[in-house]
């Protein structure tokens, strides 16, 4: 291809062409200059011209299969009309979009694409937010001329996320290359040919990708919508915002919509800087916490429903009585990192107004030293976003199970590979991936050392590697030896944490005991009264038993909480707060990005919960005129200001949202978040060094694995509970359509190991440590690591009671 003159200017001065090179062309009179490689359509775009079009999509690029996006090239090297998405821009092209040829051209594309289509708008929930019927007028077709027979589908089955309807498919394989392509989904795809092209499944069944749900973004039709959104509102009717994805800590970008208080439906949120245009399945159907009929949505006070100023004046009491009486030191206060940061710093405050250390924000021990030293690392040299991850050319990835933890991780790390990215995975357990990559099963201890053999062999062959941690399985070593590996090769460092906020939460994390000194303190009756915020130590906490025993010994447990917990269940005082989609606030992602969201709707019970037959009756219909909310709750920090306020502190910097971020921003370490709003990328965040940091490997509490006297290795296996896509993280497994891919109770072990046990795949096993026994089904994995077992944190399941600990498997049958 010939070369522009403004091109052979540039290469004659010796500039590099990939990052100097704009094209400069001119679209509807307006002159435009884009990166070497964007297509015309893209152009237009930037211009602000939007041309209708169905099978391009960012994310995936153009295709040219629906033929929509035609434009008439005037002048250059391209003549006529053509299909914009397939054209690269180029220097000297004049292009019109509304020239009469280009515009009928795409009338007529407009007329053949709905010559199948039913007339099924008003019942099809893509309506409001359709693209076909937007393009359909913009098209100039108004009129259906055809009068012949229609092509007809039998739909399938999809399971209880995707709804289907191939009767409105235009065939822009958006579907297909999203599913299979972009996500790496092997069980969904293109049957047929031409005109009986159809999209689905060999046959009905769940789709298996975790991100099937974003078939109901990525398709311009009514095809695929989502089956937990159906026949529940249309799109003007919802109240939605900006707001961030709780269920991990990646912080991914998505509109949460709501109608008469009740959360109805998720999507994601465009940002370049973390999640791109998608989001994960956990992320956009475990939304059914917010509207559970058990959720806390009164104000009790030792079993009684109380008013707030009763609840407020309660708490109060209690905190300055048991001060009085035992010693600032004898109230305790739990943050979470589920919570917003404003919600922590507020507790946070009253810690300091109190007097007291005894504030922590984690109620597991060991993730709290792991996740405060992981934040400790990352800096401006090293830090990389989600984004990133599928730029890099080679990635280590150490002690984590992406799809697992956080799933839209292993989303940009396919992008990578499909890019030719070398990928290796250092995990014990069995980890899956959509893409090709080389697992090598070793147990924590052995991180450190495979990842040096790895690094040693690889140095130097790659532009931008990246070296990605987890924090659960690995230990402080591994975490270490990731840092200090990543500064050494000028690599990239990446690791996942526990919750929406871990980040935020580990660098507000001061020099008082973490939860384990609580529990102690508790234990001994040096702490008598105890604030939980959003915390659950009666189900989090590894050891429930041991923390159950400390919880009775209180004189006093405060509760703010919108989960129904174990926690909340033995509460004195519970106050109802807000969940995310219900509140502004902030989170801080894992790579120490502050994002802000902001509420979407009120909360309250809602109004489809309300009558008759449901819960509580009296309250429909109305009898009388009210200005509150029935069920209304608060966030969390107004509470921690009433009490304050209750109990005479000065609380001027709690005083409200705006108050908290100016105080929060004081720190030189948050002077970023001063200037945040929802729909911006984010700000940059950096923790610094740790100062209270205990040693910590991959045992709790010390604990390392014993064989036993006289026992075989594999009579005595070291147990590990780990994360699930679906059913153990602690928001979503409140909500009923996720929970409906939950599995049931297992635990897994290596394939060898199973038969030096005599046991079977598949075979129901008791799985025992001391005085806990859990009984659960036996799975095997010849790519497990040898001498280990993994069982799920399920909600309900003990699980979680006998990680870290040397367990015993036996058959359950004899």
């Amino acid at each position: 291809m010939s070369l522009s003159s403004r091109e052979r200017d540039y290469r004659a001065r010796g500039f590099d062409r990939c990052h100097f090179y704009m094209p400069k062309l001119i679209i509807d009179g307006l002159e435009v200059e884009v990166p070497e490689g964007t297509n015309v359509l893209e152009a237009a775009k930037k211009l602000g011209i939007v041309i209708p079009h169905f099978c391009y999509h960012s994310a995936m690029g153009a295709v040219g299969a629906c033929r929509l996006c035609a434009m008439k090239f005037v002048e250059g090297p391209v003549k006529g009309v053509q299909v914009s998405c397939m054209i690269k821009a180029q220097d000297g092209m004049v292009v019109e979009t509304a020239d009469p040829d280009a515009m009928r051209a795409r009338r007529m594309v407009i007329e053949w694409l709905m010559t199948n289509h039913p007339h099924d708008c008003p019942v099809c929930d893509e309506g409001g937010m359709c693209l076909l019927q937007d393009y359909t007028i913009a098209g100039g077709h108004g009129i259906r001329r055809y009068k012949g027979k229609k092509r007809t589908y039998i739909s399938q089955y999809l399971g209880e996320f995707i709804e289907q309807e191939m009767n409105r498919c235009i065939q822009c394989y958006r579907c297909h290359r999203f599913y299979r392509d972009y996500a790496g989904g092997d069980d969904f795809g293109t049957k047929r040919i031409a005109n009986q092209t159809f999209f689905g499944r060999f046959k009905d069944g769940w789709l298996t990708s975790e991100f099937a749900g974003n078939l109901a973004d990525v398709c311009p039709t009514g095809v695929f919508t989502d089956r937990t959104y159906h026949f529940k509102a249309r799109p003007w009717e919802l109240e939605t915002a900006p707001s961030i994805c709780p269920h991990c800590s990646l912080g991914c970008n998505l509109v949460p919509g709501a109608k008469l208080r009740e959360l109805m439906v998720i999507k994601a949120r465009e940002n370049l800087k973390v999640n791109g245009w998608f989001i994960c399945d956990r992320g956009r159907f475990g939304y059914g916490f917010a509207s559970r009929h058990d959720r806390p949505r009164k104000f009790v006070v030792n079993g009684q429903e109380r008013s707030r100023n009763e609840a407020v004046e309660t708490a109060a009491r209690i905190i300055a009585d048991t001060a009085a009486k035992y010693g600032p030191g004898s109230v305790a206060l739990v943050g979470s990192p589920r919570t917003s940061q404003e919600n922590n710093f507020a507790l946070k405050k009253l810690a300091a107004l109190l007097n007291t250390g005894n504030i922590c924000f984690f109620a597991d021990p060991s993730r709290e030293r792991k996740e405060r030293r992981a934040a400790s690392h990352i800096n401006s040299g090293n830090r990389r976003s989600l984004m990133d991850v599928a730029s890099s050319d080679f990635i280590i990835a150490v002690g984590t199970d992406p799809v697992n933890e956080a799933p839209m991780l292993a989303l940009m790390m396919r992008q990578a590979a499909l890019k030719g990215a070398r990928i290796a995975v250092i995990d014990p357990r069995p980890v899956k991936l959509p893409f090709d990559f080389t697992h090598i099963p070793a147990r924590p201890e052995e991180f450190a050392e495979k990842l040096t053999g790895i690094l040693n062999e690889a140095a130097g062959d790659f532009k931008n590697p990246l070296i990605i941690c987890g924090t659960d399985i690995p230990g402080i070593d591994a975490i270490d030896a990731c840092s200090e590996a990543a500064g050494r090769l000028n690599c990239g460092l990446f690791y996942t944490l526990s919750a929406a906020n871990s980040f935020g939460a580990a660098l507000l994390a001061g020099e008082g005991p973490d939860f384990e000194g609580i529990l102690s303190g508790m234990e001994g009756g040096a702490i008598r009264a105890l604030i939980a915020l959003e915390s659950d130590p009666l189900g989090r906490y590894f050891g429930e038993e041991r923390a159950s025993r400390a919880l009775k010994k209180l004189d006093s447990l405060i509760v703010m909480d919108y989960l129904p917990t174990e926690t909340v269940d033995a509460t004195n005082v519970l106050f109802p707060t807000t969940a995310y989609a219900e509140m502004d606030g902030i989170f801080i992602n894992n790579e120490g990005r502050a994002q802000g969201f902001s509420r979407a709707y009120i909360p309250g019970i809602p109004v489809n919960h309300m009558g008759p037959k449901l819960k509580p009756p009296e309250l429909h219909p109305p009898r009388e005129f009210s200005s509150e909310v029935p069920g209304q709750s608060f966030p969390a920090w107004e509470y921690l200001g009433d009490i304050a306020r209750e109990m005479g502190l000065d609380c001027c910097e709690m005083e409200t949202l705006s108050a908290i971020r100016a105080s929060l921003s004081h720190d030189p370490r948050f002077a970023a978040i001063a200037g945040l709003y929802p729909e911006s990328e984010g700000a940059l965040i950096t923790a610094g060094p740790v100062d209270r940091l205990q040693a910590y490997g991959p045992f709790p509490a010390g604990e390392k694995p014993d064989a036993g006297e006289g026992l075989k290795p594999v009579d005595r296996l070291l147990l590990y509970a780990v994360d699930l896509t679906f059913g153990t993280e602690e928001i979503s497994a409140y909500s009923d359509k996720t929970g409906l891919r939950a599995p049931e109770p297992y635990v897994m072990i290596n394939t060898e190991d199973a038969v030096a046990l005599g046991l079977e795949d598949g075979e129901p096993v008791n799985v025992s440590s001391g005085d806990i026994s859990v009984a659960c089904v036996l799975k095997t994995s010849a790519s497990c690591a040898g001498g280990a077992a993994f069982a799920p944190r399920l909600t309900g399941s003990d699980a979680a009671a006998l990680s870290g600990k040397t367990v015993k498997i036996t058959g359950a049958r004899g």
